[in-house]
């Protein structure tokens, strides 16, 4: 038996991050898997890890049962909820299988970053200055004998394929060699990231770099992405570095443009098919190659495994993750964005915004970068202020596309619709029945911050229900009746201690707005919801939605003298709300 923590099974022992290893033990069951294969894993995942909860895995882990494909994925226990990987690179892992399994990946981007480029420069200047061959000469006994000249950095271009985190710090440590640099990327970055250098095509960066970093991630789309056709196109004399991943260039193609001259030198730290490297590459004098070390520090690595091990804290916590990859959001037409921190109860609204302020940033930095054309549906609370972060973060990565960004205010329409059926008697279905709302959504909070609770940012229009009817109630109480809905559910939430809050309506709020989504994007009728209009102040009015997005704004109609009055406090309610997104993003 098990103890009652959660159980994470370890593919590669903890060496570099001990103390951390054992804090997480406080709240986590470690074990370091024992399994000998792949075929006796998989009886094992069935046996002795049936409960497991996660797996932490480093790019050694191939070793016990090889990659993380679909067929590994599908043999994980229905326990398994993440895949903690210690690394930048996860092409290993097959994240299509993940998602169908709901298994959660995460890698670790950061820690790598600095060794990584600072290796990346160590191979450019050898591969440069060909040391490689001085070094097997000098060993071979002879000393400056018969050796072909270096070449200087200053001057060169620099071509730098995919000008990610590991990109931009090559780039940054060439500029003190006086390096000119280009980049190639899926889009061109904002001026301050690209410090300077220029965003050129694929091709143009083939044909005028005279150094070539490879800094791009191995999947279907960058196998062999340079082959003998891309090589044919580089300058004859062209110096090729290429520490992300070996398939990424076709090796073979390669060791021979560096037999014909074509290709002047490389430095390598990757390889097609590790361990195994292509013959006559090995052969060759110019190809400075080392074994995939480019964390290999004992403090990069210590780094790694916390990070690694700090999501997995989070995940058991329900915090949120410091790094899930992105592919959640790959090759999709619209992104739902979800709480994706926990139900932060005990948290005043100020550190909830903080935290999910810096959530919603860091998803659409991956949003921009994975799917700019997404459909993007925010319900992450405060959406006042979390809406304008996301907002601003397209912006700054120049893909912002006000008609495809939705703050999603469906949760009040539920309620008032809900509680305008309950007004007209037992015949009426709240399902059919829709009351228009506008301005902002009233986020749950908790008892430590009970100002917010009586704060009003929404307007239910009762003078436009749909279908058009008259209440028999007296409109005003309905209407304050739906205002304090809010405070309604923080009674429900204390009263199960925390449990359950919006959660449900949440969900069925968010659906029923994606599904109005995906109507409009297959041409049927009747997409018709609330969102937020972000060129109006990221003012939440009624829509109408095509295949493009928000098409149409609907009018909002003559309003009542005492809801023009009340749609003037939500108004000021809001705008504090909004300033609050973007002064955290200034």
């Amino acid at each position: 038996m098990h103890s009652s923590k959660p159980f994470i099974l370890f593919f590669s022992p903890v060496r570099h991050a001990a103390s951390f290893y054992r804090s997480l033990q406080g709240i986590a069951h470690t074990e370091v898997v024992t399994s000998k294969s792949r075929d006796e894993f998989f009886k094992d995942a069935a046996g002795k890890y049936k409960d497991i909860f996660a797996i932490y895995r480093t790019s050694a882990s191939n070793a016990v049962a090889g990659k993380f494909d679909a067929e590994f994925i599908e043999h994980l226990p229905p326990s398994c909820k993440y895949i903690f990987h210690n690394g930048a690179g996860y092409d290993p892992i097959d994240t299509s299988a993940c998602g169908k399994r709901g298994i959660i990946v995460t890698n670790a981007p950061d820690p790598v970053t600095d060794a990584t480029a600072d290796l990346a420069i160590f191979l450019l200047l050898g591969a440069l200055r060909q040391l490689n061959p001085s070094i097997l000469s000098l060993r071979a006994g002879n000393f400056k004998e018969g050796l072909d000249f270096g070449h200087d950095p200053q001057g060169k271009t620099l071509g730098i394929l995919g000008m990610g985190r590991i990109g931009r710090a090559t780039k940054q440590r060439c500029d003190a060699f006086g390096l000119k640099t280009i980049y190639y990327n899926r889009r061109a970055l904002p001026s301050e990231q690209a410090a300077g250098a220029e965003y050129v095509s694929f091709e143009k960066l083939l044909i005028e770099s005279d150094i070539i970093s490879i800094n791009v991630p191995l999947n279907a789309n960058t196998k062999h992405l340079m082959s003998a056709a891309e090589i044919a196109k580089m300058k004859r004399g062209v110096v090729i570095i290429n520490t992300a991943r070996g398939a990424i260039i076709d090796e073979a193609a390669m060791a021979d443009a560096l037999e014909n001259n074509h290709i002047a030198a490389v430095g390598l730290d990757v390889y097609e098919r590790e361990p195994e490297i292509n013959e006559k590459l090995m052969k060759q004098e110019r190809a400075l190659v080392v074994p995939h070390v480019g964390t290999h520090t004992t403090e990069t690595l210590a780094k790694m495994e916390t990070w690694a091990m700090e999501n997995a804290r989070r995940a058991i916590v329900g915090e949120p993750l410091l790094s899930p990859v992105p592919e959640a959001w790959d090759d999709q037409s619209w992104s739902e964005l979800g709480r994706p921190s926990p139900e932060l109860h005990q948290i005043s609204l100020t550190d909830i915004t903080q935290t999910n302020a810096s959530i919603i940033r860091d998803i659409f930095q991956e949003v921009a970068a994975a799917c700019p054309d997404a459909f993007c549906c925010v319900v992450t609370n405060p959406v006042n202020s979390t809406v304008p972060v996301a907002a601003e973060t397209l912006k700054q990565a120049g893909v912002f596309e006000p008609t495809r960004l939705f703050g999603v205010t469906t949760l009040e329409v539920v309620r008032a619709s809900t509680f305008a059926a309950q007004a007209l008697g037992s015949d009426a279905d709240p399902k059919a029945f829709r009351v228009p709302v506008i301005g902002g959504h009233s986020p749950i909070s908790s008892g430590t911050a009970p100002a917010v609770i009586n704060r009003t940012f929404f307007l239910p229009l009762l003078l436009f229900p749909l279908p058009s009817c008259k209440f028999s109630n007296e409109p005003r109480s309905l209407m304050f009746k739906i205002q304090a809905c809010n405070s309604e559910a923080m009674r429900i939430v204390k009263s199960k201690q925390g449990v359950g809050s919006a959660t449900t309506c949440m969900a069925y709020a968010g659906f029923r707005f994606v599904k109005a989504i995906l109507r409009a994007m297959n041409g049927e009728a009747g997409g018709k919801e609330l969102a937020a209009e972000l060129e109006v102040d990221f003012f939440a009015v009624r829509v109408i939605l095509g295949k493009t997005g928000a098409v149409t704004v609907v009018p909002v109609g003559e309003l009542a003298s005492s809801e023009k009055k009340l749609l003037e406090v939500a108004t000021r309610e809001l705008r504090t709300d909004i300033a609050t997104g973007l002064s955290f993003m200034s």
